[in-house]
């Protein structure tokens, strides 16, 4: 039969979605800090696949505006201006606010354990130095929550607030880890709040759980932050 008797052709395609999914969920995590350079051949090794895959997920997140073209054909994780930043901030808390909203007419008991257990797993990554792993327990906390919304509209949405966030999410993490018991006092105060079915409490916690991120990161910008408005 030779070889035309075994190749799917959508194996290609399955590996591109692969890859592209593993980057997407990497850099809404805050693996990537920014300025991050990806370089085509080194990706394509990591994931031991060839370069034409790793091309087409990295130009699919380049449309999503989670990483930007650079010179001589590389790509980066965008350096974003404080106005940017600013932006970003504004809309986080109206978008996920409404979200947490949604959420609250469909919230029941082992939602709360299953918010209350991963909260839990958070405070067990004080202080470790894990960023990675503590800015993805982050995140699960906050989607856990924002899934109860159940509306197929927002997700989306705020998945692409967290794409370009994300690595800068992963600075203030890093912050956050020299000063245990800081950075989680705001989700401590939203399950509290969402315990007693208090709306106005939670959304308060949410919007100064945003707030001490973008706040750390005015104090402590990374590297390279852009000075002027985009």
């Amino acid at each position: 039969m030779g070889l035309n008797g075994t190749i799917k052709p959508v194996e290609r395609s399955t590996i591109q979605e692969q890859i592209y999914t593993d980057l997407r969920h990497r850099i809404m995590c805050g693996f990537f800090f920014p300025g991050h350079l990806f370089k085509l051949m080194e990706v394509a090794a990591a994931y031991g696949s060839s370069a034409m895959p790793v091309r087409e997920a990295l130009s699919r997140l380049v449309a999503e505006r989670a990483l930007e073209n650079a010179p001589n054909r590389s790509i980066v994780v965008p350096v974003l201006s404080e106005d940017r930043l600013e932006d970003l901030r504004r809309v986080r808390k109206t978008v996920e606010g409404f979200a947490i909203r949604a959420a609250f007419d469909h919230l029941t008991a082992p939602d709360l354990d299953e918010i209350r257990a991963l909260l839990a797993y958070q405070v067990s990554l004080e202080g470790t130095g894990n960023i990675p792993e503590a800015v993805e327990a982050n995140a699960r906390f906050h989607f856990q929550l924002y899934r109860l919304s159940r509306s197929v509209v927002l997700m989306p949405i705020i998945e692409s607030l967290w794409l370009q966030f994300g690595p800068y999410l992963g600075h203030a993490t890093a912050l956050n880890d020299l000063n245990p018991g800081r950075g989680l006092v705001h989700h401590h105060a939203m399950l509290a709040a969402l315990g007693r079915r208090d709306l106005d409490a939670t959304i308060a916690a949410f919007e100064k759980d945003v707030d001490i991120s973008f706040d750390l990161l005015a104090a402590n910008p990374p590297p390279g932050r852009k000075k002027v408005a985009e």
